[in-house]
């Protein structure tokens, strides 16, 4: 069965590429990036489904970390030579995905189709902490 993508899946997959060009992806590598994008923490289910799909897609894989395909390299190779704004790179993932407008139903809503079990509310929240703490360090210049 091929996915439907929605806007989060590409948020989702352009957090990911983000990430990515930094090094290993974590979960919360991918929070951040997310959070840097779109200004906005991911839900656990948008999470989920997100990651579901993108790699059933082939988009995305996952072993101890997270990372993208080679087409997935190349858009943001190409698009980092015309420092674009994020809104325009976000985009470029949407075309890339095909991705239906959003929302496409409540970003807190389980989609039954696109499971991804081991990402339990627990996880994703752990991982949002440790992001959240990092950033106050940051923004208080703590080491």
């Amino acid at each position: 069965m091929s996915p439907q993508f929605t806007w989060s899946d590409a948020w989702l997959l352009f957090a990911v590429a983000l990430a990515a060009t930094r090094g290993k992806v974590t979960l919360k590598d991918v929070i951040a990036c997310g959070d840097a994008i779109e200004h906005a923490i991911f839900t656990p289910a948008e999470l989920r489904r997100g990651f579901a799909k993108l790699i059933a897609s082939g988009h995305v894989t996952r072993s101890e970390y997270f990372d993208v395909s080679p087409e997935v390299r190349d858009i943001i190779a190409r698009t980092e030579k015309k420092r674009m704004a994020m809104s325009t790179l976000q985009r470029h993932f949407e075309a890339f995905l095909a991705a239906a407008p959003y929302p496409a139903g409540d970003p807190r809503v389980e989609d039954p189709e696109w499971p991804f079990p081991e990402l339990t509310d627990a996880v994703v929240d752990q991982a949002v902490q440790v992001y959240q703490e990092e950033f106050r360090r940051r923004a208080r210049h703590e080491p």
